[in-house]
């Protein structure tokens, strides 16, 4: 549990550092630099509820968790498109499809605050808490599936 303890602590900090120095520092697009910086920083606050999800010491606990581990989820996929279609200029080229991951992100919150993402969590004895998938979770993993698909064959 200790590796886990440190790797998102780690993980936490330097993907936010990350995404400042760039959004500072970098020499590209100031629309790159903002598109790379919420990326970053949505993989800083997946790591951030990861890290709470293994130091959490009951369901409850756990559970409050989950909301910030898919809260930075849910906008991984979306802002990556963002970020690659950013990076090869070509948002404007692509905006509807853009949009519509944007879309998939506010059903994905919507489903996430209603409770029908995430069905709750389990204690495995091995890796501690795990969340377990809601009934809507195949959208989720469809936006998980199909915007980087779309972004990696840009």
């Amino acid at each position: 549990m200790t590796w886990y303890i440190i790797n998102f602590a780690i993980g936490t900090v330097c993907c936010f550092l990350v995404g400042l120095f760039v959004i500072y520092r970098g020499e590209t697009r100031q629309a790159t630099r903002r598109a790379w910086f919420a990326l970053c920083a949505v993989i800083s606050l997946w790591h951030a509820g990861k890290l709470l999800i293994v130091i959490a010491e009951s369901p409850l606990a756990a559970h409050r968790a989950t909301y910030v581990i898919y809260l930075g989820a849910i906008f991984l996929p979306a802002f990556y498109l963002h970020f690659v279609l950013s990076l090869l200029e070509e948002e404007r080229k692509h905006l509807k499809i853009l949009l519509v991951g944007y879309l998939f992100v506010f059903a994905e919150l919507f489903f996430l605050f209603n409770g029908s993402l995430i069905g709750g969590v389990k204690l495995y004895p091995s890796i501690g808490f795990y969340e377990v998938p809601g009934q809507m979770y195949g959208v989720f993993f469809a936006n998980w599936t199909i915007l980087p698909a779309f972004a990696i064959c840009r």
